[in-house]
């Protein structure tokens, strides 16, 4: 179900994280509850386990969990810092669109996964959109976790590498076709995408 999605989601956002990284996980229904304190992704067993026992309460309070998350993260020692939001509800509730932008303001980027037919789309889309992030509404929620990996990843460097690298086919592809990739010179860099 879609609490198992989420558990693996945040457990491979753990696991794609670096050890000085810092990764926070926080449950919410009527009251935020922080599964895992914001704390060094190198405690992988203990982050594991909290994790495992994430377990669904029903309610879905968007703003208090919201707001918990931009007072740890505004206080964190940290050059990059990015939430994610993840519901499969619907809510209404006054100053959510503030709070993102304040977190904005902070330097705390947000993105949104809205899963199920329930959500709100327009509410995940703007505060999406005013916190810096992107808003995701995936037709199967397998794809939870993968987009989780992605967003880590992605706020987790810098989009300009300067560094020298080498050039690989990974899956075959046509436009490559006569090109030589095993001899060609290395890169002094790339840009992600």
């Amino acid at each position: 179900g879609k609490l198992e999605l989420a558990r693996e989601a945040a457990a491979l956002t753990a696991q794609t994280l670096a050890d000085p990284d810092l990764i926070e996980v926080i449950g919410f229904s009527s009251q935020p509850e922080r599964r895992v304190r914001l704390q060094p992704a190198s405690n992988r067993a203990s982050i594991a386990q909290s994790i495992a026992r994430l377990a669904a309460t029903g309610g879905t309070q968007l703003y208090p969990a919201l707001d918990a998350a931009y007072r740890d993260l505004r206080g964190a020692q940290a050059r990059l810092k990015h939430a994610i939001l993840l519901t499969d509800g619907q809510t209404q509730e006054d100053g959510i669109e503030d709070l993102a932008s304040s977190m904005r303001a902070d330097g705390v980027t947000l993105s949104t996964v809205g899963l199920g037919s329930e959500v709100n789309r327009g509410l995940l889309e703007t505060i999406a959109g005013l916190g810096g992030g992107r808003a995701y509404f995936p037709l199967d929620a397998h794809n939870v976790p993968q987009i989780f990996m992605s967003e880590a990843s992605r706020h987790k460097r810098p989009s300009a590498v300067d560094r020298s690298t080498r050039a690989f086919e990974r899956e075959h592809a046509g436009f490559l076709e006569g090109i030589a990739l095993g001899t060609a010179p290395t890169l002094g860099g790339y840009v992600t995408t």
